[in-house]
């Protein structure tokens, strides 16, 4: 729980104090500015999918079960980092082809976080702090970003049964797994 909890905290001074200063929107956020916020949060998206291309490797590094389990969560959610990314660069000034580059490095830094497993195995000791770890960052980000954007844009009781019906997912999966 602690580790789980650094990696919420961690999420949560980079993200209020590093970026928050440099965001468009801000007052003094000029063109420029606007321009490489576009270029950082689209960058930040490449390496969340390096990232989730890593956990696919690892993942099928404990078992082929566990690592199709991620690339089909990855696989799914990918589609919406693409969007992200382009939203995030048009967003911040940047043109649709600068914008279509960071797309394309988006699409391909999965399949290079997969292949960087290939060469090494992660020891379990470092897995049990990592998974954690993570787990934080993925729990700070529903709390602050994905369900506070749900309820703006979505009624109520819709957010809250699709949130239910998250954990409902996750539950028997695990349950299926034997987790």
């Amino acid at each position: 729980m602690y580790i789980a909890s650094s990696g919420f905290i961690f999420l949560l001074i980079l993200e209020r104090h590093i970026f928050t200063h440099s965001a468009p929107g801000t007052s003094h956020c000029d063109e420029r500015c606007r321009k490489i916020t576009g270029w950082a949060g689209a960058g930040e998206l490449s390496v969340h999918s390096f990232l989730d291309g890593f956990a696919i490797g690892i993942g099928f590094q404990v078992s082929s079960a566990v690592g199709l389990i991620i690339d089909f969560a990855v696989i799914f959610h990918d589609f919406s980092d693409g969007l992200n990314t382009v939203t995030i660069m048009m967003r911040g000034g940047n043109n649709p082809r600068d914008s279509l580059r960071m797309l394309l490095l988006d699409a391909i830094t999965p399949l290079l976080g997969a292949i960087t497993t290939l060469f090494f195995v992660v020891p379990v000791d470092v897995l049990i702090i990592l998974v954690p770890f993570f787990a934080g960052g993925f729990l700070y980000l529903g709390a602050t970003d994905l369900l506070p954007e749900g309820y703006q844009t979505n009624p109520n009781l819709k957010t809250l049964a699709l949130a239910l019906l998250g954990f409902l997912v996750i539950f028997i999966v695990t349950r299926l797994m034997g987790l």
